[in-house]
């Protein structure tokens, strides 16, 4: 009910984009069209927090290559895409099975926030994601040399709505819905972060199924 609305005001703004050539009107439509963008972009994650909340877990196997492939192309029309070096480190003959979509949530707000939060004052920006299966869980990991987190507000950052940068970009949903997505899968967050310098978001996941019940599924996939 909210989100067609939006999208319908989008529509109408891009048809006012092609068709009106006043520059001074352009600008104020400019304002205009930030502003519901920014409505769209909240109302979008608040649906994706109500989905999260409800969605049963179903066990897939996770191809996490091309997961986080998707996931960086995502958000090539952020401002700072064009100047982040991504890095990606996947563990060779990674097999893992868990829930598609709730690792794809966690995947995809981890790069969103390192690419929002780029450092573009410097000569080379860099966001490296990893994925490892140690002996009792699995890791994934998001670094980057971005803009950091103030040591006071790391304690708060996955509180609902909360903002630990002033810029105004973001609606600080994206940690509460990474929080509630990890907390789904009862995995685990840590953090590193100086400001300035960069952060380090580590999502501890249990290994939750035998690998018998692993091998089974992976029949199952093959099989079709």
């Amino acid at each position: 009910d909210l989100l067609w609305p939006i999208s319908s005001l989008l529509v109408r703004i891009s048809i006012i984009e092609r068709e009106v050539t006043d520059p001074k009107a352009l600008e104020y439509f400019g304002f205009y069209k930030e502003q519901t963008e920014r409505l769209h972009h909240i109302v979008t994650e608040l649906i994706n927090l109500t989905r999260i909340k409800k969605w049963k877990v179903r066990h897939n196997s996770i191809n996490f290559a091309d997961l986080i492939e998707r996931c960086i192309r995502q958000y090539q029309f952020l401002p700072n895409y064009d100047q982040i070096d991504f890095r990606v480190e996947v563990q060779e003959e990674l097999s893992y099975f868990s829930d598609e979509l709730t690792i794809t949530t966690i995947i995809q707000n981890l790069i969103e926030n390192a690419v929002k939060y780029a450092n573009i004052n410097q000569a080379t920006c860099w966001v490296k994601v990893s994925v490892v299966k140690e002996e009792k869980q699995l890791l994934i990991c998001v670094e980057d040399n971005g803009i950091g987190i103030k040591e006071e507000y790391q304690p708060r950052i996955f509180e609902m709505f909360f903002r630990a940068n002033d810029s105004g970009e973001g609606s600080g949903l994206g940690l509460y819905i990474l929080k509630n997505a990890v907390d789904k899968l009862h995995g685990e967050i840590m953090l590193r972060s100086a400001y300035g310098k960069g952060s380090l978001f580590c999502i501890e996941l249990p290994l939750q199924m035998s690998e018998a019940t692993s091998a089974e599924l992976q029949r199952d996939a093959e099989s079709g």
